[in-house]
């Protein structure tokens, strides 16, 4: 309590991951993920003073340019469901991406691949009690 009996707010950090895995050479979100999406974007409806930077990656297959660019369609194709579907503020949604050069496991094998295919983000938001 303050000088005048007040109650002293108190800021609180939640957090939230999105890890969403993509086929081979495609930026089309597999349905298995849609609910995963939807999670995030009620997450941020919540949280309305939060921002997120979708990050994509790729595998270690293909021209660095190719994957980085399909890192980006894949980062932008979650951005657009949120945007369309749930209605999100765009201004609220960055994306980037990395191509290969941050996998997650070894890209020798085809499952690690499979999970090097992704987009990744981590949104903090801040609110009073």
């Amino acid at each position: 309590m303050d000088e005048n009996g007040c109650g002293i707010p108190v800021k609180s950090t939640v957090s939230m991951d999105l890890n969403v895995n993509f086929e081979f050479e495609s930026a089309k979100l597999p349905p298995e993920f849609y609910s995963d999406v939807k999670e995030l974007a009620t997450f941020l409806k919540t949280y309305d003073n939060s921002r997120v930077v979708i990050e994509g990656h790729a595998d270690a297959t293909g021209p660095e340019g190719f994957n980085k660019g399909l890192s980006e369609r894949c980062t932008k194709a979650i951005r657009d469901i949120l945007v369309k579907d749930f209605e999100i503020d765009a201004d609220r949604l960055n994306f980037v991406g990395y191509d290969k050069s941050r996998p997650i496991v070894d890209n020798a094998t085809k499952v690690g691949r499979s999970k090097n295919r992704r987009a990744a983000t981590i949104v903090n938001a801040t609110w009073e009690k």
